[in-house]
């Protein structure tokens, strides 16, 4: 069984050439079904169907958008 925890933010206005949508605040490297990040390619291996691990796309792409947003918001944060 699969449980996801909602966390609401605030998004008045959306720019697609900044941070997307929430996944500044998201943690992809946290999740309980990421067994590791992959040391060659530096992605998150997945536990989901597989217990010794596999390539998850849509674990990938989040992965990927979280580690943008945040750059973004840093590189924002140190232009204030």
């Amino acid at each position: 069984m699969s449980f996801s925890s909602i966390k609401l933010y605030l998004i008045l206005k959306y720019n697609s050439r900044e941070s997307y949508l929430n996944f500044a605040y998201f943690n992809v490297e946290q999740r309980n079904r990421v067994l590791y990040i992959d040391f060659l390619y530096d992605i998150p291996v997945s536990s989901q169907w597989r217990p010794h691990g596999h390539l998850y796309p849509i674990q990938i792409a989040q992965y990927g958008l979280s580690h943008w947003s945040r750059l973004e918001q840093n590189s924002k944060n140190q232009q204030n």
